[in-house]
């Protein structure tokens, strides 16, 4: 995760996840990019429930995700101790994998030398793009 000024951010790696329940993709392409160390699931719930409550906010923590499984582990991952004083709020960038401008943005970040589907390297990888994509709207909408 990467807090949306970019300043903040959360990485963590499960210990718990067996690899024979892995895709292919996710065997050759994901696992070679773990970088560890690795820790329990109710572990990364703790660090990950301490990293949003640490983000300043005034409304709504908006958690943007490019797929629909990415909200639904993050909300499986906290279970019923959500975050106290926090309430999350979903927003799907699927619907930007087709624009230019985030695409674009977003590729030139991994064509920077950061490796791509590594969640952190994604998860900034997708903050720029989403930034350009806003940022060209504004200048559209003036």
């Amino acid at each position: 995760m990467v807090s949306g000024d970019g300043v903040h951010e959360f990485y963590a790696e499960s210990n718990e996840w067996p690899p024979f329940e892995c895709t292919d993709f996710v065997k050759s392409t994901v696992l070679p990019r773990l970088t560890g160390p690795s820790m329990t699931p109710a572990a990364i719930a703790d660090r990950l429930r301490k990293f949003l409550r640490s983000l300043d906010h005034s409304g709504p923590l908006q958690v943007a995700t490019d797929f629909i499984g990415g909200w639904e582990f993050l909300l499986q991952l906290l279970g019923a101790h959500r975050v106290e004083n926090a309430v999350l709020k979903h927003s799907d960038l699927s619907r930007l994998l087709s624009v230019s401008t985030f695409v674009s943005t977003r590729d030139a970040y991994f064509e920077s030398g950061h490796p791509q589907h590594h969640a952190l390297h994604d998860a900034r990888a997708m903050r720029i793009g989403w930034l350009a994509w806003a940022r060209s709207k504004a200048v559209m909408g003036r």
